[in-house]
């Protein structure tokens, strides 16, 4: 069952096909959102159809306009290689999924996630081959706020280790990333993800 109690409920209208073996690149799939008209955001929980092969994942809110998977199909999964993001694109981490990490609440400080008019969905998933073919079909759970908010709760992607490289048998190598905000913001959240490639980070302002 659902941790929150969703308003709207949004699922990939296909399975993804998640081969036996092998490095399965990040999977992009559009979804009609159906939002016919601007709407804000209190809660959102990505959950897997199948968790034995959803290692994380995220539902982006791609609004009108967007250049990213413009040319996509809506229920097609599409490598990451074919899809990039761009970042000129405003666009939001709605739902995501990780182990250990549940339902999230986008409330603190009377705050609010906005989904434009007009807006689709795009469900990123990183896969994991467990040694035989199988499917998944993840969906998300949405609440949708009642009042208007005070402020603006959005999540970024950033920054990110693009530049990670690990020398053979080093146990420090440190990679640095970084991000410059267009608009004053308050940070109210963070997840450090390195697999077990990382002991150790650090966060400066």
């Amino acid at each position: 069952g659902w941790n929150i109690k969703p308003d709207m409920i949004v699922e990939m209208p296909n399975d993804f096909q998640v081969p036996a073996s092998g490095a399965i690149e990040y999977q992009y799939m559009l979804v009609k959102g159906n939002f016919t008209e601007d709407r804000w955001v209190s809660a959102a929980e990505m959950r897997p159809g199948n968790s034995k092969v959803v290692h994380h994942g995220e539902v982006w809110v791609r609004p009108p306009g967007s250049k990213w998977m413009a040319d996509a199909e809506v229920g097609v999964s599409y490598p990451m290689s074919k899809m990039k993001k761009q970042p000129s694109d405003e666009i939001d981490i709605l739902g995501k999924f990780n182990p250990g990490v549940g339902a999230q609440d986008f409330v603190l400080d009377e705050s609010a996630k906005f989904v434009p008019k007009g807006s689709d969905l795009v469900f990123e998933i990183h896969y994991t081959a467990i040694g035989k073919a199988t499917t998944d079909r993840t969906k998300v759970g949405i609440v949708f706020a009642r009042t208007p908010p005070r402020e603006r709760y959005f999540t970024s992607y950033g920054p990110q280790a693009s530049n990670l490289v690990i020398p053979a048998a080093d146990g420090n190598a440190e990679v640095v990333g970084e991000i410059t905000l267009q608009a004053d913001a308050k940070l109210v959240y963070a997840q450090p993800h390195m697999h077990l490639r990382g002991k150790d980070y650090e966060l400066r302002l």
